[in-house]
């Protein structure tokens, strides 16, 4: 069996929604956060988390984004103390860490007096913990010596980027092992993973997902401007949308692969059934940060005819010669009546996309009347597994090297669309470049 986890932190937002500015000006920034981003050895008795920005703002809106619990446990509404100081009450606990951010794709209410959104800016803290300094120490170390093998041994990136790993941990060893908590020698290892660059490496603490590499990349969907084109869509689930125009092209919005797979199929299934008489079809999975892959493998063979090597693999084995175990193809078969679409289909693809998202793009190509637009997958699959720490903390390091079809990794790559539409986020105020690119090619085809 073939999952892949990727990591969505479900959103916890406070906003408070303001009119949005009919032009785009310069973005307001976040000069200060106490604590400051990073810290380590936050006071658990902090009642007060100060955001202050570096222009007037609207005191009627604000948008903290987070959820699970990495949020704090607010006290009350945050409030403005003047134009430029927005204050979070809040209880903290030991030994904790925090994540949050100012502003997100999702809320964006923290706005300049002349309403232009700030620029989100994350913002994680740990607390110090309250205990035995010296077991807590001799704690530290263990942890830190059993996570040295496991990347030794078991992470499949591990000379990806040539990193020198052993000068890497005896240079942050000393920080790590006198941190005064598990929350603080996990913000400590971050740092040190965080050259890696990989979005599949990454903890959880007390129970929490902590990353050690953010990525930032500039997107290419909203759905407000789907749904300028096409009118309110159809909301099936969390992750499944749809639509048909008055020219019966169908549209599907597939925005994770995650879920009970088989109620998640059966549901995007009879999305599709009732679509077969659709002139053509759009498949639109800019949003999604993959999954499950055998969930979209179920619904990539709609598309496929025959059977097709769509990307390979192969697993970490450090006692095997070069690292790694034997390459294995990844094969789909495509269905058969009346599981099959046969007229054409866009997908619509873009840098969110990942993992198990990625495979599902790579299965699409092998489409005979498929193809993909917009901008090249954010390029990361490492099919993460779990190793318990003496500390308790969960460590998730990538397993196999994906690769595409050619045998060329993955990794740092990604998938290249059939049509490449570029995009910036301004593109999306008044339409959609990438749906728009898609449906003049559909029409032209069926002239």
């Amino acid at each position: 069996m073939i999952q892949r986890l990727h990591i969505t932190v479900s959103a916890l937002v406070f906003a408070v929604g303001l009119a949005r500015p009919a032009i785009t000006l310069a973005a307001p920034n976040v000069i200060s956060l106490e604590p400051a981003n990073g810290a380590n050895d936050v006071d658990p008795g902090t009642a007060e988390l100060i955001v202050r920005f570096d222009v007037d703002m609207q005191t009627g809106g604000f948008s903290v984004c987070g959820g699970g619990p990495t949020f704090p446990v607010l006290n009350g509404k945050p409030e403005w103390r003047d134009a430029r100081t927005l204050v979070l009450h809040v209880t903290l606990a030991p030994d904790h860490a925090y994540q949050m951010s100012i502003n997100c794709p999702a809320a964006q209410n923290c706005r300049s007096a002349d309403g232009t959104p700030a620029t989100p800016t994350p913002w994680s803290f740990s607390t110090r913990a309250i205990g035995n300094p010296k077991e807590q120490r001799a704690l530290n170390e263990r942890s830190l010596d059993a996570l040295a093998e496991a990347i030794r041994n078991d992470y499949a990136y591990v000379d990806r980027l040539g990193i020198d790993w052993p000068a890497r941990f005896k240079k942050h060893r000393d920080k790590i092992i006198a941190a005064k908590g598990t929350s603080a020698w996990a913000d400590g290892v971050a740092r040190l993973l965080r050259p890696a660059k990989d979005p599949h490496l990454w903890m959880k603490v007390n129970g929490a997902a902590k990353a050690t590499f953010q990525r930032r990349y500039q997107g290419n969907f909203r759905l407000e401007s789907v749904e300028k084109k096409f009118g309110k869509l159809t909301k099936h689930s969390d992750i499944l949308y749809s639509t048909r125009t008055s020219d019966d092209v169908g549209y599907l919005l597939i925005a994770s692969w995650t879920g009970d797979r088989d109620a998640c199929v059966a549901e995007i299934e009879q999305v599709l059934a009732t679509f077969k008489d659709t002139t053509s079809l759009i498949i639109d999975v800019r949003p999604n940060g993959g999954g499950d892959e055998l969930m979209a493998r179920a619904i990539a063979q709609w598309f496929v005819k025959g059977e097709h090597v769509y990307s390979k693999d192969a697993y970490r084995d450090a006692t095997k010669p070069g690292g790694f175990g034997e390459v294995f193809d990844r094969v789909i078969k495509g269905n058969d009546k009346p599981k099959r679409y046969t007229k054409r289909v866009a997908v619509l693809m873009g840098p969110a996309n990942l993992s198990s998202c990625e495979s599902f793009l790579l299965m699409m190509q092998q489409g005979p009347r498929v193809k993909t637009f917009g901008d090249t997958s954010g390029g990361s699959s490492g099919n993460p597994k779990l190793h318990a720490l003496p500390n308790g903390v969960e460590m998730y390091i990538p397993s196999w090297k994906d690769l595409l079809p050619d045998g060329t990794l993955l990794e740092g790559k990604g998938v290249e669309p059939d049509v490449s539409v570029k995009t910036k986020m301004s593109d999306f105020e008044d339409g959609d470049p990438v749906l728009a690119a898609a449906l003049t090619a559909l029409t032209a085809l069926r002239k």
